[in-house]
């Protein structure tokens, strides 16, 4: 004797993943492993934020593998808050991508990436579940991925590549002999100099982020790498006071963030 097993409407079976799909989930964990990477290689330590935002696409990726149709919609939200988190430090990011060099320009091509691929992805992806189109992966597709892991590894190799002119030529031991522009002086601090003399300036800079030594009336606009030592060399003609900032973290407008007063005497 025959038995017939039918399913009602409401036990659906789930939809194998799509490539789409695939795609999305990949870039999600992608994004976690780009953050587990930063706290390795730029904070040099455990960091809470970090760790809770890198948890968020790990969770969506999973979400995505249980196979309902609406969930690519859910990498669609994640990375679009990326991409809304990339733009609140807009300033920071446009500063790092024009000063080629170091991890944090790595780090930032790969975010970037990731975040402009994955919107790109889990879009198509939704799209593709609910249009019940084919599920394999459109003709296109890898040769953008090929593109894509281009220009992520040529970013690797350019943030390997140190910066030329931060102290070429200086010797560590002369470097580290000249007066020191630290962080601290940034927080409304003051930095004394004398006219008509060449100002030779150490500029420390432990974070795991660029900062820069910016005077605009001296024509001054020295990069501060990440976790380096740079140099500031200039030769101020009249005495008076003036403003020095860090080019991303300043609001001129407003004048809050990181600037101080460089008195030339």
């Amino acid at each position: 004797m025959e038995v017939s097993l039918s399913r009602s409407p409401s036990q659906t079976v789930r939809a194998p993943l799509s490539s789409l799909g695939k795609l999305t989930v990949g870039l999600l964990a992608g994004v976690t492993t780009l953050l587990i990477g930063a706290q390795v290689l730029l904070i040099g330590g455990f960091d809470m934020i970090a760790s809770v935002i890198g948890l968020v696409p790990l969770i969506a990726a999973g979400v995505i593998l249980a196979g309902w149709r609406w969930a690519p919609l859910l990498g669609t939200l994640v990375f679009g808050l990326l991409l809304a988190l990339l733009a609140l430090i807009g300033g920071e990011v446009a500063y790092t991508l024009a000063h080629p060099g170091g991890m944090i320009f790595s780090f930032f091509i790969a975010a970037i990436a990731l975040v402009l691929g994955g919107l790109a992805g889990s879009i198509s992806a939704a799209v593709q579940n609910y249009r019940n189109n084919s599920r394999t992966m459109p003709r296109a597709l890898p040769a953008i991925l090929s593109l894509v892991i281009g220009l992520v590894i040529g970013a690797g190799v350019v943030g390997a590549i140190p910066q030329a002119g931060e102290s070429a030529g200086i010797s560590p031991e002369t470097l580290a002999a000249l007066p020191a522009v630290t962080l601290e002086n940034y927080d409304n601090g003051e930095i004394h100099v004398k006219a008509g003399q060449t100002a030779a300036l150490r500029l420390e800079n432990p974070d795991g982020v660029a900062h820069a030594f910016t005077i605009d009336e001296l024509g001054v606009a020295a990069p501060m790498p990440a976790g380096k030592n740079s140099l500031a060399l200039f030769k101020p003609a009249t005495p008076g006071r003036y403003t020095f900032y860090c080019t991303p973290h300043y609001n001129k407008a407003s004048g809050e963030g990181m600037h101080g007063t460089l008195i030339v005497e």
